[in-house]
């Protein structure tokens, strides 16, 4: 865990715009260590859910990103660049994404490159291969990065670096999905078990998001290649 915070800026490669919420627990780990993190974000999730019934256009119209960045900032992410490719339509673009994601490496000085696991959307499949493709680009350049895929719970036995849960780090997280609410229909919608956490009531729910990143447990991620 230290030895990839000392590596130096990590940077979220994201397909939606509230990816970087199943991160929490590594954003408040880097936050603590000064080290600094940039997330670019491939599409505006236009054609996720719309759970705002105050705004039905809310999603479909492209203002996602308005709530994300918010959680965002409140997640330490220092640099948020939104880009507008089309939601659920990612895959077979991965050269394109590894492309645009070069130069912002190298903007940004980025060391580890971290994606969500890639078993639960096709999104996230095409930016964990564009991560890889971008790594091989960066060596061509003299730019060597690490690549982290996060893991969902039932494979973090198989983790190659666990960053722990902590009060600080799981209200971080309940704070960012608040902030989310065209996505998340309350807090209180993640976990059926969680009697209080961190100040925010948690009552029986019907309704899950974040499966399959349990944000009161640790976080499991896989190295998936150093590019050196």
């Amino acid at each position: 865990m230290h030895t990839i915070l000392a590596e130096g800026p990590i940077g979220l490669l994201s397909a939606h715009p509230d990816d970087h919420i199943p991160n929490s627990h590594l954003l408040e780990a880097a936050r603590l260590e000064g080290v600094p993190v940039s997330e670019l974000v491939y599409t505006r999730g236009e054609n996720g859910i719309n759970l705002r019934s105050d705004d039905p256009d809310f999603v479909r119209s492209g203002q996602r990103p308005l709530e994300s960045q918010a959680s965002a900032t409140r997640l330490g992410i220092r640099s948020y660049e939104q880009y507008a490719e089309t939601d659920n339509d990612l895959t077979g673009k991965e050269y394109l994404l590894a492309a645009t994601a070069v130069g912002w490496v190298l903007r940004h000085n980025i060391s580890t490159l971290v994606t969500l696991t890639t078993e639960d959307h096709p999104d996230h499949q095409a930016v964990a291969d564009s991560a890889w493709l971008t790594a091989k680009m960066l060596l061509e350049r003299n730019h060597n990065v690490s690549i982290l895929e996060l893991l969902p719970a039932r494979l973090r036995q198989h983790a190659d670096i666990i960053v722990p849960a902590t009060p600080n780090s799981v209200a971080q997280a309940f704070g960012a999905v608040a902030l989310n609410s065209s996505q998340f229909q309350t807090i209180t919608g993640i976990y059926e078990d969680w009697p209080n956490v961190s100040g925010y009531s948690v009552e029986p729910a019907s309704f899950e998001r974040l499966t399959p990143y349990p944000l009161l447990h640790d976080a499991g991620y896989r190295l998936v290649q150093t590019f050196s």
